[in-house]
């Protein structure tokens, strides 16, 4: 039998690692798919979204949904 309770706190933190590592880069993608006229690349995109919103509510916003799904499916995955 499988047991799954050595491996949450590994897994969990892994995808917590995951998501806030790849958070700003998500939110710059999304918001360059959204709105293409309003920056010119990627960088423009990171750094006018910092300076105008900041760490938190602008690169990391939308951060708890997305860990709740990672931390959730990998956990899942691994059963």
């Amino acid at each position: 039998m499988y047991c799954l309770a050595p491996n949450v706190g590994t897994l969990s933190a892994g995808g917590t690692a995951s998501v806030y590592v790849g958070q700003p880069l998500d939110t710059v993608k999304v918001k360059m798919q959204t709105f293409p006229d309003l920056y010119k690349n990627g960088w423009q995109c990171f750094m006018t979204t910092l300076r105008q919103e900041g760490l938190v509510h602008g690169l990391y916003a939308g951060t708890v949904p997305s860990l709740a799904a990672q931390v959730g499916q990998l956990l899942i995955a691994s059963v």
